[in-house]
Order: structure tokens, then C-alpha cells, then sequence
């Protein structure tokens, strides 16, 4: 429940007060899932720990849609780190 997530922590955060996501971006090519894969495969990595990274770009989130659920909540977005198709993003927002 992203939004109801956001909406919290707009509640909690003192006026002024700031956080600070890191993110998997869902627009990450599928291809280099796919690379990432097989490195991890040619470096002995356990099944679980294979499916698990990549299970969790499946439930990832854009940054653009990320950044939009911070200002429709409350938040002005001070910096982001991280290009439209990195493997991660990074935004910091702060409370208004």
C-alpha cells in the first residue's frame, strides 16, 4: 500500500524533516535482468538468493511514479540520484 505508506510518513515527519529513498527501478532493462542472471548463475549463487533479486525488480516501482506518490503527498523533492533506466534511484524529499 505505497500510497497509505507515503501518507504515514508525511504524518510522522516533523515540518521540514526530510527522508531519504533508495529504489529499484522498475524501468531497468529486462535484458540486463537477464545478464544479471546468468553472472550471478557463472558465480555459484544459491537458486534462492538468484530469485530473490530477481523477484524483487517484479514488485519494483519507476522513479518517476515514486517521485509523483512524494508531491501528491506532501513532499517537494530536493535531489534524485540515478538515470530513467539505472538499475537504482535515489530521492530526497522533504516535508513542506
Amino acid at each position: 500500500q505505497p500510497t497509505a505508506s507515503f501518507q504515514e510518513i508525511h504524518r510522522v515527519l516533523k515540518p521540514g524533516g526530510v527522508v531519504i529513498l533508495e529504489g529499484l527501478n522498475k524501468d531497468y532493462p529486462k535484458w540486463r535482468l537477464s545478464v544479471l542472471r546468468v553472472l550471478m548463475r557463472l558465480r555459484t549463487a544459491a537458486p534462492s538468493v538468484i530469485t530473490y533479486h530477481l523477484d524483487a525488480y517484479r514488485i519494483a516501482h519507476t522513479r518517476e511514479w515514486v517521485e509523483e506518490l512524494f508531491t501528491t503527498t506532501g513532499f517537494q523533492i530536493l535531489d534524485t540520484e540515478g538515470k530513467p533506466r539505472d538499475w537504482r534511484f535515489l530521492i530526497v524529499a522533504q516535508k513542506t
